[in-house]
C-alpha cells in the first residue's frame, strides 16, 4: 500500500532472510511477496498422536514444546523425530504428558 511519498509500506510476520529481502527487492513494488508458513498437522496411527510437519527445503525449523502457555519456557524437541517422504513427524503416547507445540525457525 503506498503511502503519501508513493513509497510502499509492507507488514511482515518475523525476520526475512537475505534471501528473502533480495528476492522481495527484485520483483518491486505492487508484486505480491508470499511466505509461506509451516504448519504442523495432527493426526492418529496405530493408537498414537502423530504430529507432521513438512520438510522446509533450505530452510532450518525446529519442533519445540512447552507445557505452559502463560508462562512458556519452548523446548526443542529432539528425540523421537523421523524424516521420511518430504516430511518430519512426531508419534506421541495417548498417555504422554500435555503440551503445546510450535515450529520455530
Amino acid at each position: 500500500m503506498p503511502n503519501r511519498s508513493g513509497a510502499a509500506r509492507r507488514i511482515w510476520e518475523g525476520i526475512l532472510t537475505g534471501q528473502q529481502i533480495a528476492s522481495h527487492a527484485l520483483v518491486g513494488p505492487n508484486q505480491q511477496f508470499v511466505l509461506t508458513r509451516r504448519e504442523i498437522e495432527v493426526g492418529t496411527e496405530g493408537g498414537e498422536v502423530v504430529l507432521s510437519w513438512p520438510t522446509a527445503g533450505n530452510e532450518s525449523y525446529s519442533l519445540q514444546s512447552t507445557a505452559d502457555l502463560l508462562h512458556p519456557a519452548w523446548v526443542t524437541v529432539t528425540n523421537g523425530i523421523s524424516a521420511s517422504n518430504g516430511s518430519y513427524r512426531l508419534a506421541l503416547a495417548p498417555n504422554a504428558a500435555a503440551a503445546w507445540y510450535r515450529l520455530k525457525r
